[in-house]
């Protein structure tokens, strides 16, 4: 019996070893891309960042980084758009981030968020992947958001909330206090 559970402890943690390594192999594996013809002027739209686009400030090329993002097999892989920079960047080492996927001959925001990183998971829902997007509150607080794809675009599922207590140096989890799936 104690061989049996030692067996199937092992075999989660591989599982579980292998789910991390695809999800950091996936953030190895994005490729800068450049900016598909037509696509600067939806970015700044959706960016709701109009200040950052007048006249005096630099051009979309260079306020943002425009990566290749594997979500699903089915289509092309999506580009994940990140707002780098003074005027876009925020605060707290959050910056902007759009997800856009190609349907047809046409390119479609399916996801406008901000946090210090995205990443997909291996979860999917509707043949995308599930996204988390880590949102930092303070030096000591982040907040985990998990997007699910619901055939039209990406929508908050699940918040958590890793507190790191002054005397610890392991994070706890928590649900997001009064958070409900958007």
């Amino acid at each position: 019996m104690a061989a049996g559970r030692a067996i199937g402890v092992a075999l989660i943690c591989v599982w579980s070893c292998a789910l991390a390594m695809n999800a950091l192999a996936q953030e190895e594996e994005r490729k800068p891309v450049s900016l598909p013809e037509g696509l600067a002027g939806q970015i700044r739209k959706d960016f709701e960042v109009e200040a950052c686009f007048q006249e005096d400030q630099p051009a979309v090329e260079k306020q943002i980084k425009a990566e290749e993002l594997v979500l699903t097999t089915t289509t092309t892989a999506a580009l994940l758009v990140t707002g780098v920079g003074d005027c876009l960047a925020g605060a707290a080492d959050n910056a902007p981030y759009l997800i856009y996927a190609k349907f047809g001959n046409n390119w479609r925001k399916i996801l406008r968020t901000e946090g210090e990183a995205i990443r997909p998971l291996p979860a999917m829902h509707n043949g995308w992947h599930d996204v988390e997007v880590s949102f930092r509150n303070s030096r000591s607080e982040s907040l985990l958001y998990t997007y699910r794809f619901n055939k039209t675009d990406y929508r908050a599922e699940a918040c958590e909330s890793l507190v790191t207590p002054g005397n610890s140096s392991q994070p706890q989890r928590k649900a997001c206090p009064g958070w409900k799936a958007k």
